[in-house]
Formats: structure tokens, C-alpha cells, sequence
């Protein structure tokens, strides 16, 4: 408020102030500002804290969103991975149950018989060739064998392991070497 001087040339017997401003409000229109004031503070806080809520679900959504896809790209990587090794796991597998498993004879008869399949009937002269002891549990098959495969003579073969046969025709060698079975598995399984 500014301060005015004023100068008078004679002393005053009486003063009076008169202001400009509008009368003092009543205890009833002090409370219905207030009221008033209240409610938009408690609007405008409202509205930002309405606001506030709104961003966070955004962002809450947006924190979702990305980590499901994270989480997506995740899975689709460890099953890619688990493709990928699982061919070798399941040939190390097989190879450990092979070593464990006692060679009968079945069993020869069995890789004996899949490999004279294979090569077929009316071939001329085979030589199929298994590992020593192999042959010592089925060196009877040659004869029964005989009217089927007329010239097939079975051979020692330290060479081969255990369950391993190879056999020669005048055609080539036809391998049946658990080895080799085991890795066209494993192509097989890889998709190769």
C-alpha cells in the first residue's frame, strides 16, 4: 500500500478514514470460500493423481508388453538351443546304453540278418565280416543261411567291435557298424 503525505494548515479537530474496499465478508461467506477453495484443491488434486494413475498403467503396460516379449524370445532361443543339442544328447545317450547292454546272440542274428535284408537275395558270393567273439554266437548261422544267400561265408574281424558286421558283395561293402548307424540317427534327428 502506497503512503500519501498530506499537509494541513490547521489542526484537526476530528479524522475520519474512509477506504475503498468492500465491506468485511460474513462467517458465512468465509465458510463457503473455504468450501469453495476446498473443492478445487481437492479437484485439481484428483485430476493429477487420476492423471498419475493413467501413466503409471501406460507404463505398466509397456513394462508387460516388453517383458513378455523378452520373455518369448527367451523361450523361442533356449528351445532353439535345446534343438540343436539334443541330437548329440540323445546319440551320447544311446552310446552309453549300448556300451551297458550284454552282446547275445539274438542280437547278432538280428545285425546279421538286417544287413543280408539290405543287401538282398541273388547278390553272388557274400562276405560278412563280425567281430570274433560275435561270431563265436552265431558260427551256426552260416549254415542255416546258406539257402538263402548261396556263397556267404562269415569272417573274424578284429577290426569291428562288439555288434558291429560289414559285408562284400561283387557290388561294394555295405557297412553296418554301430557307429555308422548312430550317426545317420543323429542326421536323422538334426534334420540333415
Amino acid at each position: 500500500m502506497a503512503s500519501e503525505v498530506i499537509q494541513v494548515f490547521q489542526p484537526l479537530l476530528a479524522v475520519r478514514i474512509e477506504r475503498d474496499s468492500p465491506p468485511a465478508p460474513t462467517p458465512a461467506q468465509v465458510e463457503e470460500r473455504e468450501r469453495a477453495a476446498y473443492q478445487k484443491g481437492y479437484d485439481a488434486a484428483s485430476a493429477l493423481i487420476n492423471q498419475q494413475l493413467l501413466e503409471q498403467r501406460s507404463d505398466a503396460n509397456h513394462m508387460r508388453e516388453h517383458l513378455f516379449r523378452a520373455l518369448e524370445q527367451a523361450a523361442a532361443q533356449a528351445a532353439a538351443e535345446v534343438r540343436s543339442v539334443l541330437p548329440y544328447l540323445t546319440i551320447q545317450a544311446l552310446r552309453r546304453v549300448i556300451a551297458r547292454v550284454e552282446v547275445t546272440r539274438e542280437m547278432v542274428e538280428g545285425v546279421v540278418n538286417e544287413l543280408l535284408t539290405e543287401i538282398g537275395p541273388d547278390v553272388g558270393p557274400v562276405e560278412l565280416r563280425l567281430h570274433p567273439d560275435d561270431l563265436k554266437l552265431v558260427h551256426d548261422l552260416e549254415s542255416n543261411l546258406a539257402g538263402l544267400h548261396p556263397g556267404l561265408r562269415l569272417v573274424a574281424d578284429e577290426s569291428l567291435t562288439r555288434g558291429d558286421a560289414q559285408a562284400s558283395t561283387r557290388f561294394g561293402k555295405v557297412d553296418a557298424r554301430l557307429e555308422n548307424k548312430l550317426a545317420r540317427i543323429g542326421a536323422a534327428l538334426a534334420g540333415h
